[in-house]
């Protein structure tokens, strides 16, 4: 019986170890890498996706997106001779990236590049590139007819559909033809089921709004207002189209159109 037990116990045993073993391989260590910063120095790190998320180990560690970007951060040191820390970087197509981080007055590393030349204009774009071309959509003579809609002397029109590598422009004017303000409560863009069957939701896929050219807020009465809209590049699946909603705020004349992939996929180029 003792005997029994003895083997019983060491197999136990075993299966224990055996478990510990195989939940200690169920994941992957990242290691940080090693970054000086200095006082008097920025460092730049360069990512080929949007930054999400920044976690600073210490205050000692000043950091900042550059301006008009979402793929670059520069970092410095907040004090000399800190004590050695950690930071935290991750960016929008989920990668982490972690460092050890430590003072040196003398440090080289000033301009880190992880996108081997390459970078996702769909997660990170230049805002003042896309302010520019949005300024140039604004000025051009429409080319869209037919994709419009009104309610109660407030109307909707998508004029011009553009596109600048991984970037869409939607030209947009609303009218007031009333003497009461048109106050805008929300603007929105996404893709939603052509059809749908009674008692059926319809599903709606929000498109991200990188950039609005002339965002106002109210259409006073008896004028009109031109809007450009940046957003990434798409494409429609079946079924399913575009839709550009205008709410009025505390008000009922509420527009909405329509766009089809046949329309998007003749976007002309800016």
């Amino acid at each position: 019986m003792k005997k029994f037990i003895a083997i019983v116990l060491v197999m136990l045993s075993a299966l224990t170890i055996q478990a510990q073993e195989s939940a200690a391989s169920d994941y992957v260590q990242i290691r940080p890498e090693s970054l000086t910063i200095a006082v008097g120095k920025t460092t730049n790190l360069i990512y080929p996706f949007a930054i999400k998320s920044v976690d600073r180990g210490s205050r000692d560690v000043l950091v900042q997106k550059a301006k008009g970007l979402e793929n670059i951060l520069q970092v410095k040191a907040g004090r000399e001779c800190f004590e050695a820390t950690n930071l935290t970087v991750i960016t929008s197509d989920g990668k982490l990236y972690s460092y050890s981080v430590g003072y040196n007055e003398s440090t080289t590393q000033l301009n880190l590049d992880y996108t081997n030349g390459k970078v996702n204009a769909t997660q990170e774009y230049n805002e003042a590139l896309a302010k520019e071309l949005s300024t140039t959509a604004a000025l051009l003579k429409r080319d869209i007819y037919g994709i419009t809609n009104g309610n109660d002397g407030a109307k909707l029109f998508v004029e011009g559909f553009y596109v600048h590598e991984n970037l869409f422009f939607f030209k947009v004017r609303i009218r007031n033809k009333t003497n009461i303000n048109y106050d805008i409560g929300q603007l929105r863009l996404f893709i939603r089921d052509q059809k749908k069957a009674k008692r059926t939701a319809s599903q709606e896929n929000e498109i991200e709004q990188l950039y609005v050219y002339n965002p106002v807020s109210v259409i006073k009465g008896l004028t009109e207002e031109t809007v450009v809209i940046v957003a990434p590049k798409f494409t429609i699946p079946d079924k399913k189209e575009v839709i550009l909603q205008v709410m009025e705020k505390d008000g009922g004349r509420h527009l909405e159109v329509r766009v089809k992939n046949k329309t998007v996929v003749k976007a002309k180029h800016l």
